[in-house]
């Protein structure tokens, strides 16, 4: 996936059952804006990854038939999140509840994106409509999500991602005997 942050850090990615509900969520609450073609519909297409220093989060709009390329918002945001203000003051959160607010940032900033984009027709010409750079959102004083949005196929580059770390291990391989 294409992270904001430009670290060396190795990422975990995020539960497929996780993503798998935000994936089932897209497609219930756009699923009068999801079109048929040739008797298959479009459907949201998720995947996360977990930094020390970052969530990322892409939800990918796969068009059935078309071709390779998506509509697809990436969701960034710096991790962990700052403590939960509560009446008796700052409370810290713990690992799982620091990734869920996170995630839960990106969705609801993705859910606003896609929202739009099918308010203002579908438009095609992203670098007219769109910034393919991470462009900030600010939810509040203390909190900005990241969004990037680009035709990026996801599915693709983590296939070609690990067909390229295979063939990285074949040659570290190769190398020490």
């Amino acid at each position: 996936m294409d992270r904001r942050k430009d670290t060396l850090l190795r990422g975990t990615k995020l539960p497929r059952d996780y993503l798998k509900l935000v994936e089932d969520i897209f497609n219930k609450n756009f699923a009068k804006q999801l079109l048929i073609e040739k008797g298959s519909k479009e459907k949201f297409v998720v995947h996360g990854e977990l930094y020390p220093d970052e969530v990322l989060l892409s939800i990918s709009l796969h068009h059935p038939g078309k071709n390779l390329r998506m509509t697809t918002c990436y969701a960034s945001v710096d991790h962990p999140p700052a403590p939960l203000k509560t009446e008796a003051g700052l409370k810290p959160l713990s690992s799982s509840e620091a990734v869920q607010a996170s995630v839960n940032l990106c969705v609801d900033a993705t859910a606003s994106f896609f929202n739009n984009f099918f308010t203002e027709g579908r438009p095609v010409e992203y670098d007219l409509e769109y910034r393919q750079s991470w462009t900030p959102v600010e939810i509040d004083k203390n909190t900005r999500v990241y969004l990037k949005i680009n035709r990026d196929n996801p599915d693709l580059e983590a296939v070609a991602d690990a067909i390229l770390e295979q063939d990285d291990e074949k040659r570290k391989k190769k190398k020490l005997h």
